[in-house]
């Protein structure tokens, strides 16, 4: 894209892939709720399955848990160029590559899930991918502080993080709409 037009092209050619992705799901993926635990369209019906979601406390904290997991993601996308170019010096290189190995990391172990659930429910993974991560995290904050560690400090712990995030971002969700499959 970027060979035949600016930069302003790639978000055209992402709107068309989105659209094409929407039309095939439309016509491709069969709906796999059984017909008698369908829910109507209707706006009271929406604001009433809300309604009772929330008023799940589990629920509520299995959905912030993802919701907190991906806002770190989201937090680690925006300002990593910042700390690895501009605190740690890296080039545009070596960017790319640590950057890709977190993504590595993260959808390695996204990939991992499917063979742990064969042997693990997705509550236990997740519950020990959050002790990992909070371990992890926790190394993090005390290489920081103690400014010691320099770039390893950062990205290893950064990476472990990451890898956790894989198994948490889609059990928690999992978990969570187990307890109301007719909200699915």
């Amino acid at each position: 894209v970027l060979l035949h037009g600016s930069w302003h092209w790639v978000f055209a050619a992402l709107v068309v892939v989105a659209g094409a992705l929407l039309v095939m799901a439309v016509l491709a993926l069969p709906e796999t709720l059984p017909a008698d635990h369908r829910r109507p369209l209707k706006i009271k019906g929406i604001f009433a399955t809300y309604l009772e979601l929330l008023r799940d406390v589990r629920f509520v904290i299995l959905v912030l848990i993802a919701a907190l997991g991906m806002s770190g993601l989201f937090a680690y996308i925006a300002g990593a160029s910042f700390v690895l170019q501009g605190r740690f010096g890296l080039d545009q290189t070596a960017f790319a590559l640590v950057f890709g190995a977190g993504a590595i990391a993260l959808i390695g172990t996204t990939q991992l899930n499917v063979v742990l659930l064969k042997r693990f429910t997705p509550s236990q993974i997740m519950m020990w991918a959050l002790v990992a991560a909070s371990v992890f995290g926790a190394v993090f904050v005390a290489v920081a502080a103690a400014h010691v560690g320099g770039l390893y400090g950062f990205v290893i712990p950064v990476w472990a993080i990451l890898a956790a995030m894989g198994l948490v971002i889609p059990n928690a969700p999992a978990v969570a709409l187990t307890r109301h499959p007719d909200a699915a």
